[in-house]
């Protein structure tokens, strides 16, 4: 019982750094998530995180609970599911709670608006690592390359829900798969 405690509080101290230091959502979480689970514990591999990122994007609900969520469950069962979700949840809410008494006080002060400047440039450096994260893990072949360009304008000029084209590219990829498999 004390390993499985150990673990539980382990993936509940994890996930409470990553919901406390990653500002911008679950995409700038995905760089300490790498060095936490991956590097530092082996709880998945590098290969299965980039796996568990599409699916919890694909998801519904919150990448970051969804991320906690199928970690914790794929470390040590319900119990760690529950203890890296309750983990990555609990700082946002303490966090939000507390700003939601000062905020509207302080929003037009200049000093703010800057912060909350720079904290977005710096979410965007954050996701532009994820990008470049998962996309060395992932095979650069035509089909993979056209799926990206094909997604990237359908989303960005035609204003197609990116679900629908995560719903697409999840069809594609299991076609590409049994058509290679199929010897077409």
């Amino acid at each position: 019982m004390s390993k499985s405690l150990n673990k539980f509080t382990k993936l509940f101290l994890i996930f409470s750094k990553i919901g406390l230091f990653s500002f911008g959502g679950g995409f700038a979480m995905i760089p300490l998530l790498k060095r936490e689970i991956v590097d530092n514990c082996n709880f998945i591999s590098a290969e299965e995180l980039a796996d568990v990122i599409s699916l919890c994007e694909s998801a519904p609900g919150s990448i970051s609970v969804n991320m906690a969520t199928f970690v914790g469950f794929r470390a040590a069962g319900f119990w760690g599911a529950a203890s890296a979700t309750f983990g990555v949840v609990i700082p946002s809410f303490i966090i939000i709670a507390v700003l939601s008494l000062f905020i509207n006080a302080f929003r037009a002060h200049p000093t703010v608006r800057y912060a909350f400047y720079g904290i977005r440039i710096g979410v965007l450096s954050l996701i532009i690592n994820a990008f470049l994260s998962i996309y060395k893990s992932y095979s650069k072949t035509l089909f993979s390359y056209l799926l990206m360009a094909v997604t990237f304008i359908f989303v960005t000029i035609f204003r197609v829900n990116a679900i629908y084209m995560l719903l697409i590219c999840m069809v594609a990829g299991i076609l590409k798969a049994l058509a290679s498999k199929e010897g077409i």
